[in-house]
């Protein structure tokens, strides 16, 4: 048996959208100001992970999918596989 399987989702950030870390390198001399790493989020993710599950007559199944993350400024991909044996 085949059944092909998609979900998707939104994430949305609630609140601060941006993060600020602070970084010095351990030989720097005394008085260098900090390195400022500044991000901004974007607000709203769209999530995408499509499947395939087969299943064999003696109870072996395995499982094919993939994640896909959109938003404004970055993408993501993924994949796995998934296998089992039913007792």
């Amino acid at each position: 048996m085949v059944r092909p399987a998609l979900g998707l989702s939104v994430t949305q950030l609630v609140g601060n959208a941006r993060s600020a870390s602070f970084a010095t390198f351990s030989d720097a001399p005394a008085g260098v100001a900090p390195l400022p790493l500044i991000n901004t989020l974007d607000r709203t993710r769209i999530n995408l992970t499509p499947s395939l599950d087969i299943t064999g007559k003696q109870g072996l199944s395995v499982r094919v999918g993939g994640t896909y993350r959109f938003s404004g400024a970055a993408r993501s991909f993924g994949g796995y596989v998934q296998m089992g044996k039913n007792f």
